[in-house]
């Protein structure tokens, strides 16, 4: 249910990744799957499947989030979701989730990031070093490629 809060001796180095121009045009590979937005009745999905989701605080704030901030998923021809990710309130894009594999993740967050720029903003988000694939994926469009910004700290809700 969730990870725990780490103590500070546990704290994980992120780093940050910023994208000034648009992300090229975000192509569904084909009509079987669709780009859509979460609402609040996916908050238990959310809270079941995204990494620091579990405890019934955090399903609270996943509600909230997804009621009152921007999010991109890619769907199925069921509905259901195969991948996204979702504004935080402090403006990171950060809250994601690929659950198949394929580009469904660089679709969703690529889509967010269009979207973001388009309402004026400048689309970030932090990741975990050890996250080699995002890394992967999103060090082919930034420049400068990653900024270091110091050790992490988690807010227990």
């Amino acid at each position: 249910m969730g990870k725990p809060v780490p103590q500070q001796d546990d704290l994980l180095q992120l780093y940050t990744g910023f994208k000034l121009g648009g992300y090229a045009t975000n192509r569904l590979p084909d009509s079987s799957v669709s780009l859509g937005r979460l609402g609040p009745e996916h908050a238990e999905f959310v809270n079941r499947t995204w990494t620091w989701g579990g405890p019934p605080k955090v399903l609270e704030f996943i509600r909230y989030v997804l009621a009152t901030f921007p999010s991109k998923c890619v769907f199925n021809k069921q509905g259901e979701p195969l991948a996204y990710t979702v504004q935080q309130p402090w403006g990171e894009c950060g809250m994601s989730k690929a659950l198949v594999p394929g580009r469904y993740g660089t679709i969703a967050m690529k889509s967010m990031g269009n979207e973001v720029l388009k309402a004026g903003d400048v689309p970030y988000g932090f990741m975990e070093p050890s996250n080699k694939k995002m890394k992967k994926v999103v060090d082919g469009d930034l420049v400068p490629k990653w900024d270091p910004s110091g050790s992490c700290f988690y807010v227990s809700l």
